[in-house]
């Protein structure tokens, strides 16, 4: 049986498909399978998997009828033979020493998850320079994180930065939401709520892509998923019992839920989706009694205790995004250097686009 097994959803991929592939086997660790689940693509992926799977056999493909990312990992983990998880997108990129770095980092500390560092680049450029080797290090433990720890100022919600140990997950019985976007939120808190050891290694292992057609750059489309992800993630943690007496797990939560909420709010570039992002955020307000932490989230994100305090006030959309627009005017007065003038001008232009009519 393989050590780790790497689960890859793949859709319409073809472009970097390759690049993905070629980072996998190019690993330092061998005893790997890739598990690469076709969720019904309609481009020339298909035929990439093939080949790759019949010059290297620990390359497996599964194909399904065309879902979500959630959905399609969900059938690799079914899949897997490993004692631990990886996952991959299919448009990024691994460092060579990915694998056995995080394999070091969970078996020196006997730790569920291993955590380590992303760096980001635009598709277009070419995948940054990663360190090959980062072997023998373990930069930081956590024990009992859920209750030691604020998780989610430490750790962000994504799947393809940790590896997962198996048996863990399967004792828990996580699963990924089959959801368009934000499919791996309440997976990924689970986890790291439930984990007995979280190890880190401050190092970037994995190169993120950017692209103007993926999925998280196109949240407008379905702002409603993320208000789905966080009642799902509210209603598990409860469910299994995590909001004990005295713990701050709660709390936390609900301070990550305004954070996140507004961080969708303030990068949608489109009027409709700004405004359903808007109504997202009033509605989790009320149902998740979040004007009560509002002292708590002015001094830690003066700009989302605003936004809080308007719609518990009961601001339209409209009026949220004037104020916001007024003030990052008077701001730009203030500004005295180029490249703080030149980002000013940029928030400008994009609360004015979003602003405007749509046609």
């Amino acid at each position: 049986m393989p050590e780790i097994s790497i689960v890859i959803p793949v859709y319409n991929a073809e472009k970097h498909l390759r690049e993905c592939l070629d980072s996998v086997r190019a690993q330092t660790f061998a005893d790997w399978e890739c598990i690469c689940v076709d969720d019904g693509s309609t481009d020339g992926s298909p035929s990439v998997l093939a080949q790759y799977a019949t010059s290297d056999p620990r390359i497996r493909v599964v194909r399904r009828e065309h879902s979500n990312a959630g959905a399609a990992r969900n059938t690799g983990m079914e899949l897997a033979r490993g004692e631990f998880l990886q996952f991959l997108d299919a448009d990024d990129v691994f460092s060579p020493g990915m694998l056995e770095t995080m394999l070091y980092a969970s078996k020196t500390s006997g730790a569920d998850i291993a955590v380590c560092k992303v760096r980001m680049f635009h598709d277009g450029k070419s995948v940054p320079r990663l360190p090959s080797r980062a072997r023998n290090r373990v930069d930081a433990e956590y024990a009992n994180p859920a209750t030691s720890l604020d998780i989610f100022h430490r750790f962000v919600g994504r799947v393809w930065d940790k590896l997962f140990r198996k048996a863990t997950i399967d004792r828990h019985g996580l699963r990924f939401q089959e959801i368009r976007t934000a499919n791996d939120t309440r997976f990924v808190y689970c986890a790291l709520a439930l984990a007995g050891k979280v190890a880190v290694v401050d190092v970037p292992l994995v190169a993120y892509r950017i692209s103007g057609g993926s999925l998280e750059r196109t949240r407008s489309k379905s702002p409603e998923c993320l208000g789905e992800a966080i009642l799902s993630l509210h209603e598990e943690f409860r469910n299994r019992g995590l909001f004990r007496n005295g713990s701050m797990l709660e709390t936390h939560l609900k301070k990550w839920t305004a954070s996140v909420l507004f961080w969708n709010l303030d990068s949608i570039d489109t009027a409709a989706g700004c405004e359903r992002s808007y109504v997202l955020f009033s509605k989790m307000c009320g149902l998740l009694s979040l004007r009560d932490l509002l002292p708590d989230i002015r001094e830690e994100n003066p700009d989302c205790a605003d936004c809080l305090d308007m719609i518990c006030k009961g601001f339209s959309p409209f009026e949220y995004l004037w104020f916001r627009h007024a003030r990052l005017r008077r701001e730009l007065a203030f500004l005295r250097h180029g490249g703080l003038l030149r980002r000013a001008l940029r928030k400008i232009w994009k609360t004015a686009f979003r602003l405007r009519p749509e046609r």
